[in-house]
């Protein structure tokens, strides 16, 4: 997985852009590996984001 982060000032808060490209390098199945695990990827990027939140507003 390759991926760019980027902190965006929105205001008073502060916004995160996340883009990415999943990938799979094993022959004849490397596509249906990675279009399997991107919506994962993604689930574990929306957990981590609603986690990070969730300390942010209890700090």
């Amino acid at each position: 997985m390759t991926a760019v982060q980027r902190l965006v000032a929105e205001g008073g808060s502060t916004r995160i852009e996340l883009e990415g490209n999943v990938t799979s390098s094993v022959p004849f199945l490397g596509g249906k590996i990675a279009e399997a695990a991107e919506p994962m990827v993604a689930k574990a990027l929306n957990i981590q984001s609603q986690q990070a939140q969730a300390w942010l507003e209890s700090h």
